[in-house]
């Protein structure tokens, strides 16, 4: 069998059959598609069950609530593909990349990875990313270009990615039980470990982001613990590269800066404990100087955040200026 496509599926049954129709209208036919119930609460479970009855691709298990990385790894042990896809069931694929990506395969590379979309939910609109390099890369090329593909946001994710079965299991690569940032920690020890990988120019992916009932929409203070933490294994992992990393060190603070900010102003906490997280996020030695000579920052954000002028940040988040 050519693919293993695993979905974690949780609460999300207002999605899964526009995941699973984009999917099974490939006209390949070597794949199967793993669903496992991580212990939903809605109508997920019902759907997963006939989708199983319904395509013979289709098989599901349901388990308790364990988590996305439990989940995956449910679906990996019992896969028996040459190549896992891992999927969330939220987003969906575009075009047929089951049929378009095999002559890609030949090489047998212990990772094959493609351009995707962001589809931003509440302004509906679409950005695409892209890969700055496309073709064959072996461990060493791999190594002195991973500064700019993870300056790219090509790196971060495991849904724009085929891993070869055989490879993970050999290196008994498995997901981290964290509550943020797994695919990015399970990321980093493919990457250590990989030899070979194929970059494709075709996007084949849709990401869904702010959709209402997200997890990634709840402002919780381990959040930035956890970007801190993986800010810090990435500085190991240039180091062990031998690659330069002041320059995407300071690129990846500012997105932390921006992405924790972000998620502060549009939470549910009352404005008074929105500028005391403001305040707290801005006084971390990590962010010491960040705000100047910066273009990875927006000027609204320099002129409020980086003045420390809090109360125009949220204002002008409000207003979505």
């Amino acid at each position: 069998m050519k693919y293993s496509l695993i979905l974690p599926v949780y609460n999300v049954a207002e999605y899964l059959e526009r995941c699973l129709t984009s999917i099974l209208k490939t006209s390949f036919e070597d794949y199967e598609i793993i669903l496992v119930n991580d212990g939903s609460l809605d109508n997920s479970s019902t759907i997963c069950d006939t989708y199983a009855r319904t395509y013979h691709q289709v098989t599901c298990y349901h388990i308790p609530n364990q988590g996305v990385a439990h989940a995956r790894l449910f679906g990996l042990e019992r896969a028996q593909g040459e190549y896992i896809w891992f999927i969330d069931p939220d987003d969906y694929i575009l075009g047929d990349p089951l049929t378009q990506l095999v002559p890609s395969l030949d090489l047998l590379p212990d990772v094959l990875m493609f351009d995707y979309q962001d589809y931003h939910f509440q302004k509906k609109i679409v950005e695409k990313v892209t890969s700055p390099y496309y073709g064959y890369l072996n461990q060493e090329t791999f190594r002195k270009q991973f500064v700019s593909l993870f300056g790219s946001n090509m790196l971060y994710t495991v849904w724009n990615k085929l891993y070869r079965r055989d490879f993970l299991l050999t290196h008994q690569l498995s997901f981290p039980k964290l509550t943020f940032g797994e695919d990015t920690r399970f990321n980093f020890e493919v990457y250590r470990q990989l030899n070979s990988m194929v970059i494709v120019d075709g996007n084949y992916y849709t990401y869904v982001i702010g959709r209402p009932s997200s997890a990634a929409n709840v402002y919780r203070p381990e959040r930035l613990q956890a970007k801190l933490e993986e800010h810090t294994q990435l500085l190991t992992l240039l180091d062990e590269f031998g690659q330069e990393s002041a320059t995407l060190s300071r690129y990846l603070r500012s997105k932390i800066v921006m992405n924790v900010a972000n998620n502060i102003s549009q939470s549910n906490l009352s404005y008074k404990s929105k500028k005391q997280e403001l305040a707290k996020l801005l006084a971390l030695p990590e962010f010491k100087g960040i705000f100047t000579n910066n273009s990875t920052l927006t000027k609204p954000v320099k002129l409020t955040l980086g003045l420390g002028f809090l109360d125009a940040y949220l204002l002008l988040k409000k207003i979505k200026v």
